[in-house]
């Protein structure tokens, strides 16, 4: 029963996919009702808040963004990222990402991702919790063999944390989960009433359908066998 109850509990956590729902172009609200705002960083002055990051990856290329609002950098004008190409007394600015292509995520590592496109280029920026950060950012680029170009900044901010002062939040596969386990113990609980004091058994009889979760192992194993031979086991019949 209890590996049945696990079973359950884990497919149930594995359905129920991290999300968090886009309020703006730099807000979003998670799964458990968690607000995460990078309003407090975004500047209003269309300049940007992280201006000329250096590339971490030992390039040239400097890097700007701003979350909230659009600026405007050298011919960047109106972007939500900008990419700093240095070339002599030539300085190239291409855009990397608008306001408006905005969208949250989490990736394949659970990080919470916020994505901005334009044309051929896309960028996305890992928001870590920091509490004790007001905000720092990383970044560097990517040119890939399609034309397509990738850019990855990293956010380090207390504005990702979840507020201390308010209560735990509890996700839906946590509470399916909880619903789950309070079922569980009510049937085993009237289950072993019942055989007791209505049926009068004792001793292992008085677990409810006894017979039914020792034959589970039995019955799992022999699913297993069949999946893994595709039935092709040998069979012995008696002789007549």
């Amino acid at each position: 029963m209890i590996l049945l109850m696990t079973t359950v509990c884990l497919f149930i956590s594995s359905v129920t996919a991290q999300t968090c729902t886009k309020l703006s172009s730099c807000s979003c609200q998670d799964d458990t009702g968690l607000v995460i705002d990078l309003t407090p960083l975004g500047n209003t002055d269309t300049t940007p808040r992280f201006q000329d990051i250096p590339d971490s990856k030992g390039k040239t290329d400097v890097y700007s963004w701003n979350p909230c609002q659009q600026f405007t950098e050298g011919t960047c004008v109106n972007e939500a990222a900008c990419k700093v190409v240095p070339s002599g007394m030539i300085t190239q600015y291409l855009g990397i990402g608008t306001q408006d292509s905005a969208t949250f995520l989490y990736d394949d590592k659970g990080l919470l991702t916020l994505q901005y496109t334009d044309g051929n280029a896309t960028t996305a920026v890992n928001i870590i919790c920091a509490p004790d950060d007001e905000g720092t950012a990383t970044a560097y680029g990517l040119d890939m063999e399609d034309g397509q170009k990738e850019y990855h900044f990293e956010l380090k901010t207390k504005y990702a944390c979840p507020p201390s002062a308010k209560g735990t939040h509890i996700s839906t596969g946590t509470l399916l989960c909880i619903g789950f386990a309070g079922v569980v113990l009510v049937y085993a609980v009237s289950g072993v009433l019942f055989q007791s004091f209505v049926r009068k058994e004792t001793g292992k009889h008085r677990i409810p359908n006894y017979a039914l979760w020792t034959a589970i192992p039995t019955l799992v194993r022999d699913g297993v066998m069949f999946t893994v031979t595709r039935g092709k086991g040998k069979v012995a019949y008696d002789k007549i």
